[in-house]
């Protein structure tokens, strides 16, 4: 009777620990989900209209049809998908800096020779040796203490999940490579990613796919480890002489393996980078000594600090203290590469395409006169796979600018039409296609594109058109054009105009509807439609602001006017924008009351 009654209590207390665990775990993504509304219901809005959310049925299909075990074809939704996966062997960098090679400004990633490697999303993991250490000791997968078990266990798995790319069915691949035996994929056609964590949720959540990319899970895994260090560092400011002398004969030994003339042949076979270039071997080999010989320094210093240090009476918290600031000297002389610098004047350099841009802007009676450019351009120097430079990264931003590559173009105070995003809408993939490009980066919208009417304003009644367009001459900058349209009875004057991406800014047109006309419409194409759009409408003979309602349709925005002179201003200002601000802003507020509540009920 007394078991029955020990077993029914450990199973209430279970329980409740679960219930509380879910409630908590509920609240806190209620709470942040409310703080990040002001971001997350605009991006929905438009993520629902994106070209991406488009091939959602045809990710279905594949899966209906069990392509979820094959691996994913290049070019295709899926392939994007497992793009920029965190390979295994990237957990060195956690102890060692930068020892898989800097990618910039040279070429030093000489772990781009490894089979399955790709491109990387962060150059490196290195975040202190030091943090590393003191957070090793505090993993737990079950055991009392709850809070490190649950640490634990939330970064390991978005740790294999940040993996992608590199599932179990990878992991079997090789090993059986290694043995000289045929691979899973090889046998049974199965993708590399098949069994691993981020291939369960592409799967199996749904809309999940249209997430990019895996290496961004393993910020929540740095930021376990990171706090795991924390506890570490609190409950035992020193680390484990044995585990520390053993990582220092590891770090001589490596020094010595990467001089074997066979280690530096190796080295040779790495492809070349597109963007800096062939292999830089002198710069790999100084890499790789400072990443063994700067662990080794600092652990020797770790060893010996609980000696140098006098008994004094918080001798735990001096040995805090100087664990901290060594983490930072560590961190600045490991990352400090990554500051990098760019001489300011390399903004300022006079480019062709900006003198083609001001040539436009004289020439143009338009406030914004907006451009098309192929986002499709090469955005590489084709010589810069082929030689070396220390000032590769000043000869990017040159090569940025003479290709309009997106903001540069703001320093010209020339729009953009349909700058390429992750929330690229899936009406521009027609548009894109049939514009004319007169040179490598501008272009044009074919009059076909728009209906006749790239960005256009005119008047109808009846559905008549009462005047013409007029047809503005175009320059050789490809430019876009904003055409007025003008006669004896119908006056249009587009006053500003500001759109950018995603059919979003302001437009004014003043119009002058004479009496004998009737009722009227102001149509403006040439912005993407969408139920944001306002209309102010000014009566210019009384200074007052009328309401008028906007019809949003494909690229044109219409508003009926009465006989009159007005100025009509369409601003987009979208709802899900001020939804969201207030909801982020309640969200704050709660937040807020609740700490403030917390901490007085701490303090007493």
């Amino acid at each position: 009777r007394r078991r029955l009654f020990q077993i029914g209590h450990s199973s209430g207390v279970a329980y409740r620990r679960a219930m509380n665990s879910m409630l908590r775990l509920a609240l806190m993504v209620v709470v942040t989900s409310g703080l990040a509304a002001i971001q997350i219901l605009p991006t929905t809005h438009w993520v629902a209209r994106s070209e991406r959310a488009m091939r959602y049925e045809t990710n279905l299909q594949q899966t209906m049809a069990n392509e979820i075990f094959t691996a994913p074809q290049r070019g295709t939704q899926k392939d994007a998908t497992y793009q920029f996966s965190q390979p295994p062997w990237s957990v060195f960098e956690l102890v060692f800096p930068n020892v898989l090679g800097k990618p910039f400004p040279t070429h030093q990633r000489w772990s781009d020779r490894l089979p399955g490697a790709e491109r990387i999303w962060t150059p490196t993991l290195y975040a202190g040796l030091l943090p590393f250490l003191f957070a090793i000791p505090m993993l737990r997968l079950w055991g009392r203490h709850r809070k490190t078990v649950w640490l634990t266990r939330v970064g390991l798995f978005f740790a294999i999940g940040s993996c992608g790319w590199f599932g179990a069915v990878w992991l079997i691949n090789e090993l059986l490579a290694a043995s000289s035996l045929p691979t899973l994929t090889q046998q049974a056609n199965l993708g590399p990613q098949v069994g691993g964590v981020y291939w369960v949720m592409e799967t199996f959540l749904p809309r999940y796919f249209l997430f990019r990319y895996p290496a961004k899970l393993f910020v929540i895994a740095s930021l376990m480890l990171s706090v795991l260090a924390g506890i570490g560092l609190t409950r035992r400011p020193t680390i484990d002489r044995r585990a520390a002398i053993g990582l220092a004969v590891l770090c001589v030994a490596s020094l010595i393996v990467i001089q074997l003339p066979s280690v530096q042949s190796a080295f040779k076979n790495t492809p070349a980078n597109m963007l800096f270039g062939p292999l830089d071997v002198s710069g790999v080999n100084a890499s790789l000594s400072h990443a063994f010989l700067q662990p080794f320094v600092l652990l020797v210093m770790v060893v010996a600090l609980p000696k140098l240090i006098p008994p004094i009476r918080s001798q735990r918290s001096a040995l805090a203290w100087l664990i901290v600031i060594l983490t930072t000297f560590d961190l600045l002389i490991a990352n400090g590469w990554l500051k990098a610098e760019i001489d300011a004047s390399t903004f300022e350099q006079p480019t062709a395409i900006g003198a083609k841009l001001d040539e436009l802007k004289s020439t143009t009676d338009e406030p914004t006169p907006i451009v098309y450019r192929n986002f499709n351009v090469q955005s590489k120097h084709p010589a810069w796979i082929r030689e070396t430079s220390e000032d590769r990264l000043a000869e990017i931003v040159t090569w940025q600018r003479e290709t309009l590559f997106p903001k540069h173009q703001l320093e010209h105070q020339i729009a953009l039409f349909g700058s390429f995003g992750s929330v690229w809408p899936a009406e521009y993939r027609p548009i894109t296609g049939l514009l004319q490009l007169q040179d490598r980066e501008l272009g044009t919208v074919d009059p076909r594109a728009l209906g006749g009417r790239p960005f256009s304003a005119r008047i109808t009644h009846n559905e008549q058109m009462l005047t013409p367009l007029e047809q503005t001459e175009e320059t050789p900058t490809a430019r876009f054009s904003i055409r007025r349209a003008y006669d004896q009875s119908v006056k249009l004057r587009v006053l500003d105009s500001k759109p950018v991406q995603l059919g979003s800014g302001t437009v004014a047109i003043s119009v002058d509807v004479p009496p004998d006309s009737g009722q009227a419409t102001l149509h403006y194409s040439g912005v993407l439609a969408d139920d944001g759009w306002r209309a102010r409408v000014e009566d210019l003979s009384t200074n007052k602001i009328l309401s008028a309602p906007v019809t949003a349709r494909g690229f044109e925005l219409m508003t009926t006017l009465d006989p009159g002179r007005y100025r009509v201003t369409f601003t987009y200002s979208p709802r899900e924008f001020w939804a969201g601000m207030w909801v982020s802003l309640g969200s704050l507020v709660v937040l807020s009351i609740f700490g403030v509540a917390f901490y007085g009920r701490r303090k007493r």
